[in-house]
């Protein structure tokens, strides 16, 4: 670094450093034309920065890079270059990718251990850029990369010698000689070589993944050979299994010194293979040149939608190498002709998107997500499209995915924010009912076991007693991070992505779900301790985790500690800020997580020794970690607390971090999630809330920056220009702020007001002034509400029976008073099999949600919770009905709602008591809740048409006259083949259910029952949406809960009767809202 950058560096202000940005402010010179030149892809290869230097293009399928024997292929510290594989990802924290590594080697193919065949790495011999890849090795030979979307070129140059060879090592994957699953090699003819790898165990144990390759050579093999395991065999053409396999092509290169490969990957299929490499390199033939001109100038391209000008050049390298490493995930999982393989392992075509694939959600939904979107439109919303895709073939969300499967790495629920996001930008337009229904089913449910997702594993919990509690066990619990192992921070992100889905159920008109999300944000509360001012782990039974120290949270938060998770309320900051004693103490707090006032003196000390420094230091911390994602937010919250300069001063020193050279990011890139935060806070503006829809506002890094938005639909598309002239590490406070031309002061701005261009012009000053700081400067606080009164239980302390208790202290009372923290006695205990509990609620009241709580509840073992139990109603304690039954419980809270039912007896039966042979069943609480008012049948006596009826008595109005007892007559009835009905709601409702009475409702035979028909919604009645579909009922009443709305309702009747009886009966077509 030279003295004239260390002065700059420096926050000690005088007079004399003042620079406000007027008129006659020197001018900038010209961006470079070629941004490529600004781009190091070096950066971030060492200290696990874990990117990697080789060859990509913008979202590509294929990374050709060199590989050092790292976990994720490059490490600038190892000493040799083991080979030049296909595939990396881009700052991850676990062993991946590298398959098929290319290796040139001189002389006697005798090895297939790359510590034996690999070249001692000469840094002063590579070069890497945007798209290219070069360096010289002792041996002599020169290694050039470069690549296509689809297709990976290696250009090696040898010395003159008769037995120049190109191995293929195809077991060699993530830095381990031999670790594929299973590998395969087949040398076709003379000048093409393929084959296959199959991989598992990212981070642990994830599911297998295979990936298919065909190379095509620029000139035929001398000879060739494979291997299997320490047996070499030359002239055999083919080696497949596990353990060490692999091949090796021969050239001659006494004369020609020059041999290109180009390969194709595809995740379907050699065929696939093939077809994109013919597809996407006939045009360039061999032609590499040709091949790397295009990926700088594609690259090139891309770069220019984000221009800075102005600083120096090494802060304009780390800004340039940040977008380029922003725009390099997530990756094309389709062929050329849209073919992809589904996380069902179905080889499918895609229709009206792209498909792409490796979602590091955790990581990415915080501002690398909303970068892609803000430039890429297209690309963001394939990405939506293609996780959406993920719901159809498994029938869940995935949280962190990588090629076809689900990694279950990290926690939380990233998934319902990325999608929330792009929803809110306008980007999932036409789907929104569609990603509705998958991101509502994955934050109120848990997948099913067989799909291997964990997902929300913690939502029988959080969803029963509002937090993830300590020391329980989360079902289903798939390998490898399941929400139970870090129940804290797991609480924290679930609350924020509450909210999130919250902003979108209000704006689609799910009210109900608006306000029960609404709600569940407010969550965070619950696991903030107030007599030490932090967020801490919690018991079931509501006592807190101890012994605690915030430092590490008995690592209960993930990745971080309390320090780092106090700031992750991003739903609700002002309400964070109350919680923390109002903006004097919270600003308190913030300036010693900094170290704030050594910030003033000395930044990049402070952000080197003061800071949390290490890529894995994630506990025993007090201050800021900049090398991880939980705190990321961070330094934004002084905008919350009305001193906006001090997040200039905070992140001015962050910058100091990101430097131009190999170890120039902090921590794990993580798929390009810091490099993002770097480019946002460079450009001044950073995003706060998914799904809010608006950006921070502080000083830009550059004097100059022009962002091009990328254009998608009306929704956005234009030129951002942003200018603070003078602006500089000493001069970094906004002085004056306009917009188009327009002065603000918020903190700010919205999405809108930037989405089709704008024009941010900032004066600034060396001194902090008070620009920002007025009451009505502070962004919003999406969910900042009075927190909900707590939901009645209309159980407590009232009259309960049961069956023969255990001791005379567990009795049925013991499970209706309100307590779970009095100990082994504070149940409800009973031997009888099966043993019942009764609770008489005084009246009839309208009921609709239960909360049982078993052993795990008061701290016993999980081994004592109850297996199998159902819930039943009773108006006269005589007649009942059971709406609930529960088969396969393993956790120790459980939820469980219905359709709103009047009720004043509620039993609970107990068929499978434990998890064991004990046969006694214990119930520390049963909480019984209601709303006192049902939904109403929207459906009553409006408008009805429907297909021809079978007479003149049987009409469409009989379906919805609030009659089943009329008689045979009271019905609707149509032999038409396809027998439709349809209700006009007189304006758009919003349904939670559909009920149909079918022909035994109204006392016919069961015979007649309709065995098949689908319910469809519109709001135009020309335009419908599928909202139910039965193929099998041979029930009288049907019920169907759903979350959709419109104005038109159609039955339609598909198989009328369980007989060849072609007449449809509907005795009733309820619609509830």
């Amino acid at each position: 670094m030279s003295r004239s950058l260390r002065v700059v560096l420096g926050f000690a202000v005088t007079a004399s450093m003042v620079v406000v940005g007027v008129p006659g402010s020197p001018a900038q010179a010209a961006v470079p034309a070629d941004l490529t030149t600004l781009v190091n892809p070096l950066i971030g290869t060492q200290k696990e920065g874990n990117t990697f230097p080789g060859a990509a293009l913008p979202f590509g399928m294929v990374q050709v890079s060199p590989d050092t024997g790292h976990g994720t292929g490059y490490n600038y510290d190892r000493p040799k270059i083991w080979g030049f594989s296909q595939t990396h990802l881009s700052g991850v924290g676990c062993a991946s990718g590298t398959d098929i590594p290319l290796m040139p080697t001189i002389g006697a193919v005798n090895s297939s251990d790359p510590n034996s065949y690999g070249q001692a790495l000469n840094h002063a011999q590579e070069q890497a850029s945007a798209g290219f890849y070069r360096v010289a090795m002792p041996n002599g030979v020169t290694t050039e990369l470069t690549a296509t979307l689809r297709t990976g070129w290696q250009r090696h140059t040898f010395p003159a010698s008769t037995q120049a060879n190109i191995l293929f090592n195809t077991a060699e994957v993530k830095g381990d000689n031999g670790n594929a699953v299973s590998s395969s090699i087949s040398i076709v003819n003379s000048d093409t070589v393929e084959g296959s790898v199959t991989s598992s165990g990212f981070c642990n144990t994830s599911p297998a993944h295979t990936v298919y390759f065909s190379a095509k050579f620029s000139r035929a093999f001398a000879s060739f050979g494979t291997w299997s395991g320490g047996t070499f065999t030359g002239g055999s053409r083919t080696s497949s299994g596990t353990g060490a396999t692999g091949g090796w092509v021969r050239f001659d290169t006494s004369t020609d010194r020059v041999v290109t490969v180009k390969l194709g990957l595809s995740y379907t299929g050699l065929a696939g293979a093939r077809n994109n490499l013919t597809s996407e390199t006939s045009a360039a033939g061999f032609n590499f040149d040709t091949v790397r001109n295009a990926a700088r100038d594609t690259w090139n391209a891309k770069l220019h939608k984000a221009e800075v000008d102005g600083g120096t050049a090494d802060r304009q390298v780390a800004f340039y190498t940040s977008l380029y490493h922003s725009l390099l995930h997530p990756n094309l999982a389709g062929d050329v002709d849209g073919s992809y393989r589904g996380f069902d392992n179905v080889v499918r075509t895609a229709s009206g998107y792209t498909p792409y694939q490796t979602f590091s959600l955790w990581d990415t939904y915080r501002a690398q997500n909303q970068l892609v979107a803000l430039l890429e439109p297209q690309v963001a919303r394939d990405s939506a499209l293609s996780l959406l895709a993920v719901d159809r073939e498994l029938g869940w969300l995935p949280r962190w995915s990588m090629m076809n499967t689900e990694t279950n790495t990290m926690t939380g629920d990233p998934v319902t924010p990325f999608l929330v996001d792009l929803w809110a930008r306008g980007l999932l337009n036409g789907y929104e009912q569609q990603f509705y229904t998958a991101l509502r089913k994955n934050a109120l449910g848990t997948p099913p076991a067989a799909t291997g997702l964990n997902a929300r594993n913690g939502n029988p919990y959080y969803t029963t007693i509002g937090y993830l509690p300590t020391g329980v066990t989360c079902t289903p619990t798939a390998s490898f991070d399941n929400d139970c192992q870090y129940p804290a921070s797991a609480t924290l992100e679930y609350a924020a992505a509450d909210s999130a889905l919250a902003i979108m159920a209000r704006a689609l008109g799910y009210t109900a779900d608006a306000d029960l999300l609404n709600a569940r944000g407010q969550n965070y509360r619950n696991i903030f301790d107030p007599s030490i001012g932090f967020f801490r782990p919690r018991n079931a039974n509501g006592t807190w985790a101890a012994p605690y120290a915030p430092t590490d949270g008995g690592h209960k938060f993930h990745e971080a500690g309390a320090y780092q998770y106090q700031w992750l309320v991003p739903q609700d900051p002002d309400g964070l800020v109350s919680l923390l004693g109002g903006k004097a103490a919270a600003n308190t707090r913030l300036d010693q997580f900094f170290a704030y006032s050594d910030l003033l003196t000395n930044p990049s000390g402070t952000a080197r020794d003061k800071w949390v420094n290490g890529a894995y230091d994630y506990y025993s911390f007090t201050t800021y970690n900049p090398n991880n994602e939980p705190d990321l937010l961070a330094p934004y919250t002084y905008l919350w607390t009305g001193q906006p300069a001090k997040t200039a001063t905070v992140l001015r020193a962050a910058y100091t971090l990101f430097t131009n050279g190999p170890n120039g990011v902090t921590g794990n890139d993580d798929l390009g999630t810091m490099s993002a935060w770097y480019v946002f806070s460079s450009l001044g503006l950073y995003p706060l809330m998914n799904g809010a829809n608006f950006y921070g506002v502080t000083t830009p890094q550059f004097p100059t920056a022009k962002v091009t938005i990328g254009a998608y639909g009306t929704q956005q598309g234009g030129t951002l220009n942003i200018a603070a002239p003078g602006v500089s590490d000493a001069n970094r406070y906004i002085g004056t702020a306009t917009l188009n031309g327009t002065g603000f002061t918020k903190t700010w701005l919205s999405q809108a007001e930037i989405a089709k261009g704008a024009t941010l012009n900032y004066t600034v000053t060396g001194t902090a002034g008070s620009w920002g700081t007025g009451a009505g400067d502070t962004p919003p606080s999406s969910n900042h509400t009075t927190p909900p009164a707590a939901p009645v239980n209309l159980a407590l302390n009232k009259p309960a029976t049961g069956s023969a208790a255990c001791a005379a202290d567990e009795g049925p009372a013991k499970a209706v008073n309100g307590s779970v923290a009095g100990g082994n006695p504070d149940k409800f205990c009973s031997l009888a099999a099966p043993g019942w509990l009764q609770v008489d609620l005084g009246s009839t009241q309208q009921v609709n949600r239960f909360v049982v709580k078993h052993a795990g509840s008061g701290n016993e073992g999980a081994t004592f919770n109850t297996r199998a139990f159902n819930i039943q109603l009773s108006t006269d304690g005589s007649t009942w009905t059971t709406p609930v039954t529960v088969t396969n419980n393993e956790v120790g809270a459980t939820a469980h709602s219905i359709a709103t039912t009047g009720a004043r007896y509620v039993r609970l039966n107990t068929t499978t008591a434990t998890q064991t042979t004990d046969t006694a069943t214990r119930i520390y609480e049963f909480e019984v809740y209601g709303s006192g008012t049902a939904p109403s049948n929207l459906a009553l006596n409006q408008p009805t048409t429907s297909s021809a009826p079978c007479g003149t008595t049987e009409g469409p109005e009989k379906a919805v006259n609030g009659s089943v007892s009329g008689g045979n007559s009271d019905k609707f009835c149509s032999g038409a083949a396809g027998a439709w009905l349809r209700v006009d709601l007189g304006s758009t409702r919003n349904i939670v259910r559909f009920e149909v009475a079918h022909a035994e409702a109204g006392g016919e035979q069961a015979a007649y029952n309709t065995r098949a028909y689908t319910i469809e919604v519109s709001n135009d009645g020309t335009t419908w949406s599928p909202a139910a579909s039965v193929t099998a009922n041979t029930a009288a009443n049907t019920s169907h809960t759903v979350a959709v709305s419109g104005r038109y309702v159609r039955l339609t009747i598909n198989t009328p009767t369980q007989t060849t009886d072609a007449a449809a009966r509907i005795y009733e077509l309820r619609v509830f809202g």
